[in-house]
C-alpha cells in the first residue's frame, strides 16, 4: 500500500507496481500451500501435482520485482520511507519465493504419500490430521501476512512475528508423534519421513512469514523489530 504521493506520478506508479508484485506473489504462494494441504487431506494426487508448475510464475514475478526495484533505485534515487519500501520489497519477495518452493515440495511429498497408499493406516491417518492442524495455523498466519502487505503497520507486523512460536510448537509436537508412529511399525518409516519433511517445510514457511513481518516493521518504523522486543 502506497500512502505517499510524489510530484512525478510515474514514481508513484512504479512504487505501486512493486507493491502489487509483492501482493500477487504472496497470494499465489498462499494458494499453492492451501491446494497442497487440501490435496493431502482429500488424498487427491492430481490436485497435488497441479501445484508444482505454479512455482514458475512466482519465480518470474520475483525476477520482475527485482528488476523494477533496481530501476527505481537507479532512476529515482529513493530516500527515507521510499528507500525502505523498495529494499523491504526485495527482501519480502525473496521470502515469498521460498514459501512457494516449500509449498511445491509439500505437494511433491503429498503425491508420493498418495501414490504409495501410505495414507490408509490409522497411525498414518493421525499423522496426517496433525500435519493438517499445523498447516491450518500456518495458513492463518499467511492470511495475516496478506493483510500486513496490503496495509502495513507495526501492530500487524508484531502480531505475525509472535505467531511463529505457535508454529514452532506444532512442529516439535509433530516430530514427536511421527517418531512414535515410526517406532510402532517399521513399514511406516518411509511415509513418516515424508511427514517429517512436510512438517519442517511448514515450519520454514512460518519462519519466512516471520521474516516478512520483520521487513515490514522496519519499512514502517525504520528500526528492527528484533531490537524492539529484545
Amino acid at each position: 500500500m502506497i500512502t505517499t504521493r510524489h510530484t512525478v506520478k510515474a514514481y508513484d506508479a512504479d512504487l505501486k507496481a512493486l507493491s502489487d508484485i509483492t501482493l500477487d506473489m504472496l497470494k499465489r504462494a498462499c494458494a499453492m500451500l492451501a491446494i497442497s494441504i487440501d490435496a493431502l487431506n482429500t488424498k487427491n494426487a492430481e490436485k497435488a501435482k497441479s501445484v508444482i508448475p505454479k512455482d514458475d510464475a512466482v519465480d518470474k514475478l520475483e525476477s520482475s520485482g527485482d528488476s523494477l526495484a533496481i530501476r527505481i533505485i537507479a532512476t529515482r534515487q529513493p530516500m527515507g520511507d521510499d528507500l525502505r519500501m523498495v529494499i523491504s520489497a526485495i527482501k519480502v519477495n525473496n521470502d515469498i519465493e521460498r514459501i512457494a518452493d516449500y509449498a511445491s515440495n509439500i505437494a511433491k511429498r503429498t503425491g508420493k504419500l498418495i501414490h504409495n497408499n501410505a495414507t490408509d493406516d490409522p497411525c498414518i491417518d493421525q499423522c496426517t490430521k496433525n500435519i493438517i492442524a499445523m498447516a491450518k495455523d500456518v495458513e492463518d498466519v499467511g492470511t495475516k501476512v496478506t493483510q500486513l502487505i496490503s496495509n502495513p503497520s507495526k501492530e500487524k507486523a508484531t502480531d505475525v512475528h509472535k505467531n511463529d512460536a505457535n508454529i514452532n510448537a506444532h512442529y516439535a509436537n509433530n516430530v514427536t508423534e511421527i517418531s512414535k508412529c515410526m517406532q510402532k511399525n517399521a513399514q511406516h518409516v518411509q511415509a513418516c519421513t515424508h511427514f517429517i519433511f512436510i512438517a519442517k517445510e511448514l515450519e520454514r514457511i512460518g519462519d519466512h512469514f516471520k521474516n516478512i513481518a520483520e521487513s515490514i516493521y522496519y519499512r514502517v518504523e525504520g528500526v528492527e523489530l528484533s531490537k524492539k522486543i529484545s
